[in-house]
C-alpha cells in the first residue's frame, strides 16, 4: 500500500474516522490493528517477522527491568538485540555473506546460484529493527521506562512510518501515546494535511518522472553519451531526495492527522556546504541513530585524531551496509566516511581560518557548496548501481565517454528542465532556511495555500504509483 495510491487514501480515511469517533481508551488498539492490516496488505506471510520483533522487544524489556546486576542486564540486552539483528541478518544479509565467503574461499562457486541465496526482504525490516534496538538500549541505560505490550506494539508497528521511517525514539513517541488528544485541532488538521500534500507533490511531480529517466540511464548506460550519464547522475540524486523526503513528509503528515508528531527527517541537505553539514540534514533520524548508538559508544570525537577517523570510517561503513547487502553500498558508506574525516581534519587546520577574512567568505561558500554537492552526487553512483563492478564501469563511461565511440549509442530525452528546476527549488528553500528567512501567513492565506496544494495534488495524481526508493532497504 503506497502513500500515493487511491487505496491508501481510502484506508487512511477509514482509520481517521474510526480513530477520532471511538473512545480514547480504544485508540491504541485501533492504531495497532490498522498498522498490522497495513503491513498485511503488502504480504501477509511476513507479518510474523514484525510480530517477532514486537515480542522479542517486549520480552527483553521485561527481563531488563526485572533483573538486578549490570552484567545480567548486559547479557539480556545482548540476547534481545541479537534476536533482532539475527532476523535482519537472515533476510537481508545471508545471501551476501554466504556468497562472499564462497567466493573468497574459492568453493561452492556455481553450486549455489544467487537465486538460492536471495530471500525476499520484508518491508521496513531495517527501520523497525533499529527502532526496537534503540528502545532496548535506552531502557538498559535507564533513559527509558518499561511500557505495556500494547504501547510497545504500537511504537514498533505505527503504520505512517513503519516501512521507511523516520526512525523514532521512545522518548519522542511514548509521551504522546500516553496523552492522545480528545479531538484534533483545526491547526493540527491543516498542518498535517499540508505537510502530507507537500510530500505527495515531491513524489508525484519530481521523484517519479525523474525516476523513469534515471532508470533508463542506469539500465542502458553503456549505450549512452556522457552528457546523458551526467544528467542521469544528477537526476538520481534529485530523485532519491524528493522520493525519500517526500515519503517522510507524508509519514509526518499522516501521523499528525492522528495526533502524533514525528521528528523531521530532512532539512534541505542539498544546501549544505560541507559533508558534516550534509549528514546533519540528510536522513536525520538514521544519522542520529548511528551517532548515539555506535559512534559515541566507540569514543566519538573524545579520542585521538586517528581513533576518531577510525570511528567515523566504521560508522559510515556500517551505515552503508545498513542500506544494502552489497559491496557497492559498503563502498558508498566508506566513501562518505573518508569525506567526513577529511572535512573534520580541514575544519581544525589553520588554512580553514582564511575563509573568515572579509571578501573571501562568499567565494569560499560557493566553492564549498559545489565541491560538497559534487562529491555527494558522484557518490550516489555506487548507491544506485546494481553492484560494485557496475559502479566502476559507470564511472569509466561517465568520465571517459566510452559510449560515444560505440556505433550502438542511443539517445534519451533528458528532462533537464525538471532536474535543474528541482535542484534550484531545493537550494533556494535551503538558503532561506539557513538564513532564517520565512514567510508569515494569515489564516486566510493558509486556507488558500492548502486549497492550492489539494488542487495541485489532484492534478499531479499519478496513474501508476511507483514504489518509494527506500522500500528496498
Amino acid at each position: 500500500m503506497i502513500f500515493t495510491e487511491a487505496i491508501f487514501f481510502l484506508f487512511f480515511a477509514a482509520v481517521f474516522v474510526l480513530y477520532w469517533k471511538c473512545p480514547i481508551v480504544s485508540r491504541k488498539w485501533i492504531l495497532l490493528i490498522a498498522s498490522l492490516l497495513f503491513y498485511v496488505w503488502w504480504d501477509w506471510r511476513f507479518l510474523g517477522v514484525l510480530v517477532i520483533a514486537i515480542l522479542a522487544t517486549w520480552m527483553a524489556a521485561g527481563l531488563l527491568v526485572g533483573s538486578a546486576g549490570q552484567s545480567r542486564k548486559t547479557s539480556i540486552l545482548f540476547v534481545g538485540v541479537g534476536i533482532l539483528l539475527g532476523q535482519l541478518g537472515v533476510f537481508k544479509y545471508s545471501g551476501f555473506f554466504i556468497e562472499t565467503l564462497c567466493l573468497s574461499g574459492g568453493i561452492c562457486v556455481g553450486a549455489m546460484p544467487n537465486q538460492v541465496l536471495t530471500l525476499v526482504l520484508p518491508l521496513g525490516i531495517s527501520f523497525f529493527t533499529f527502532q526496537s534496538i534503540s528502545y532496548l538500549i535506552d531502557l538498559q541505560a535507564n533513559r527509558e521506562n518499561r511500557k505495556s505490550f500494547l504501547d510497545v506494539a504500537v511504537y514498533i508497528s505505527f503504520f505512517p512510518q513503519l516501512v521507511a521511517g523516520p526512525i523514532v525514539r521512545g522518548h519522542q513517541f511514548f509521551p504522546q501515546l500516553a496523552q492522545l488528544p480528545l479531538k484534533p485541532s483545526n491547526r493540527q488538521l491543516q498542518s498535517g494535511l499540508g505537510v502530507f500534500l507537500v510530500g505527495f507533490l515531491m513524489k508525484a511531480w519530481f521523484a517519479d518522472p525523474i525516476g523513469v529517466f534515471t532508470d533508463q540511464v542506469f539500465e542502458n548506460f553503456t549505450n549512452l553519451d556522457s552528457k546523458t550519464l551526467w544528467f542521469g547522475t544528477l537526476g538520481f540524486g534529485i530523485q532519491i531526495y524528493f522520493d525519500f523526503a517526500g515519503y517522510s513528509l507524508m509519514a509526518i503528515g499522516s501521523a499528525r492527522l492522528l495526533g502524533i508528531d514525528l521528528p523531521r527527517n530532512f532539512d534541505h541537505p542539498y544546501a549544505s556546504t560541507s559533508l558534516v553539514e550534509f549528514w546533519r540534514r540528510w536522513h536525520i533520524s538514521l544519522s542520529q541513530w548511528f551517532r548515539d548508538y555506535l559512534y559515541i559508544p566507540m569514543g566519538g570525537s573524545r579520542v585521538s585524531e586517528l581513533k576518531r577517523s577510525r570511528n567515523l570510517l566504521l560508522t559510515m561503513g556500517l551505515c552503508g551496509l545498513w542500506h544494502g547487502a552489497g559491496w557497492n553500498f559498503i563502498f558508498w558508506g566508506f566513501l562518505h566516511g573518508f569525506g567526513v574525516t577529511v572535512n573534520h581534519i580541514w575544519a581544525k587546520s589553520k588554512a580553514s581560518k582564511v575563509i573568515e577574512e572579509p571578501g573571501v567568505e562568499a567565494l569560499w561558500v560557493t566553492i564549498s557548496w559545489i565541491s560538497t554537492q559534487g562529491f555527494v552526487f558522484l557518490a550516489w553512483i555506487p548507491f544506485r548501481a546494481s553492484d560494485f563492478e557496475e559502479a566502476l564501469l559507470f564511472f569509466a563511461y561517465l568520465f571517459g565517454d566510452l559510449a560515444a565511440l560505440s556505433p550502438d549509442s542511443t539517445t534519451l530525452k533528458i528532462p533537464s528542465t525538471l532536474i535543474i528546476s528541482a535542484l534550484s527549488l531545493e537550494l533556494i528553500l535551503g538558503v532561506f532556511k539557513k538564513r532564517e528567512l520565512s514567510f508569515k501567513w494569515s489564516g486566510r492565506l493558509n486556507g488558500a495555500l492548502l486549497g492550492l496544494l489539494v488542487a495541485l495534488a489532484l492534478f499531479a495524481s499519478p496513474d501508476n504509483a511507483r514504489e518509494f526508493v527506500y522500500f528496498q532497504f
